[in-house]
């Protein structure tokens, strides 16, 4: 099978859950629309609600984004679904399917799989939507044994493997839960990636240099750069970036035209303001 074109994840800027500002909440139809306007690539994180339904939110937890306790995971859509996303008034958790929708194509995106322990057929239903989307697109995630799935069934697809240090987003409570964490954390590495066998790495910037010295990996992106000087220092050895607060211009794009905090009239009311 034909395998689909990626060579946006080397010439397009990635804006972080979306082109969020102090104005623009993470992973919302504003944040798609802002990087829409600036001409960049989204990443997005997906996990799925009790009843099964694909959400675009990046926390296991609720608190944050939502004010909720427990695990996102507890709910089901219609118990959310109207709760405003960090605070912005008539912003709400959109549905996988409605971000696909109002992207519609216009930039390409990078899905990361988030990992959703014991949620069946999550990766089958994501694999079912995005076929019968028409847009590029790439998948990322932490868990290689996903990728190897996605090597099984969509082997058309480009999988990349997410990689970080980073643990402070292992369950706290349950563990089984913990111990299937820790051991996608350590499969993660490099080291142990010849049998989910991903397209390209998306390296914690934290480490990305080590890891790229270390087994001599190519096809590397580095997340999440912030600032200028990180920026200069990624793009040296890396083929892109997935990037917030700040703007990286994009010759004949119009990126960089305008400030980093503008809001945006996505829901058809006025400009929406953090309550």
């Amino acid at each position: 099978m034909r395998r689909l074109d990626h060579s946006f994840l080397k010439k397009i800027p990635i804006a972080h859950r979306g082109y969020h500002t102090s104005g623009i909440p993470e992973n919302s139809l504003l944040s798609a629309e802002n990087a829409i306007r600036h001409g960049y690539a989204i990443e997005l994180d997906i996990r799925v609600t009790r009843d099964g339904q694909i959400i675009v939110f990046h926390d296991e937890y609720a608190k944050r984004c939502l004010g909720l306790e427990g695990r996102i995971g507890q709910y089901t859509y219609d118990q959310i679904k109207d709760i405003d996303l960090l605070g912005f008034k008539g912003v709400h958790v959109p549905l996988f399917s409605e971000f696909l929708a109002y992207v519609n194509g216009r930039v390409p995106l990078l899905i990361e799989l988030k990992a959703c322990f014991g949620a069946k057929h999550f990766v089958d239903n994501v694999v079912k939507m995005l076929r019968a989307y028409h847009g590029e697109f790439a998948i990322q995630t932490f868990n290689p044994f996903d990728l190897i799935k996605l090597k099984k069934i969509a082997p058309e697809i480009i999988r990349g493997q997410l990689i970080t240090k980073d643990l402070s987003e292992m369950p706290r409570e349950n563990i089984r839960d913990r111990l299937g964490y820790f051991i996608v954390w350590l499969f993660g590495f490099t080291r142990f990636n010849w049998f989910s066998d991903p397209d390209f790495y998306n390296i914690d910037i934290r480490c990305y240099g080590k890891y790229q010295k270390r087994y001599a990996i190519r096809n590397v992106l580095t997340f999440v750069v912030t600032n200028e000087e990180e920026y200069d220092r990624a793009m040296r050895c890396t083929d892109n970036v997935v990037f917030e607060n700040m703007i990286i211009e994009m010759p004949g794009s119009g990126a960089g035209a305008g400030t980093n905090g503008e809001s945006i009239d996505v829901y058809g009311g006025a400009i929406y303001e953090s309550a």
